[in-house]
């Protein structure tokens, strides 16, 4: 975001609320999703908001309006990434669609995955989703084609991560993977246990995992 004193939060209550972090108080309310807001993403002065009645929304903090309505999945939004260019959006409907923030037009529909997406991020000219379904799907955005559908986790994925070279996946199953984005092999398991894996990320040559073990939730960090 433009303003690092700035937070935004998306609720049950279906609103959104811009937060001064200086101060705690909040700066403004924004209404209009018709259910709960699920998902957020910004970049810059703008917001993109996905909710469970379909739709994702942009919104100008500055102005504290909503810009766009994106309408076009069957069902509730539950993942979004935003670069300033493009957005995307992964649903219950099984679908990731591309949206042009400007004109608020979905650009294409891309499916390989045969339930929920619940992950997404962009990199580059580089999509990759990940689905209820186990797998992760690597794009190219460029032209709007499936690069590889990776079979990595046996329940859902429950975050992934990538750069130019790795993906970083994490799974209900216990698992985290490292892959080759090229090439789509699997590098090493980093991590295998019964319960699941909530959130991944990496940078440099660090992996930090957070996962639920025995009732606890527990965090550690790898050097892949």
């Amino acid at each position: 975001m433009s303003d690092p004193n700035t937070a935004i939060s998306g609720s049950r209550d279906t609103t959104l609320r811009v937060w001064d972090l200086a101060t705690g108080s909040c700066r403004n309310v924004f209404v209009g999703h018709r259910a709960s807001v699920r998902c957020l993403a910004a970049h810059g002065d703008l917001v993109v908001s996905g909710s469970f009645d379909t739709t994702a929304r942009i919104w100008s903090i500055s102005q504290g309006c909503c810009l766009q309505i994106l309408s076009g999945h069957s069902s509730q939004l539950y993942t979004i990434a935003f670069d300033g260019q493009r957005i995307a959006t992964g649903s219950l409907d099984t679908s990731v669609r591309i949206w042009d923030p400007r004109s608020g037009q979905c650009q294409t529909i891309l499916q390989a995955h045969t339930s929920l997406v619940g992950q997404l991020q962009i990199y580059g000219d580089t999509l990759v989703t990940g689905g209820s379904d186990g797998s992760v799907c690597v794009w190219s955005l460029t032209n709007m084609a499936l690069i590889h559908r990776l079979v990595a986790h046996d329940n859902s994925v429950t975050s992934l991560q990538f750069d130019k070279n790795r993906i970083l996946s994490g799974g209900s199953d216990g698992r985290v993977k490292v892959w080759n984005l090229q090439t789509g092999q699997l590098l090493r398991e980093l991590y295998s246990q019964e319960d699941a894996v909530w959130r991944v990320a990496f940078e440099d040559e660090k992996a930090v995992i957070v996962a639920s073990q025995s009732g606890r939730a527990i965090m550690e960090v790898w050097f892949p």
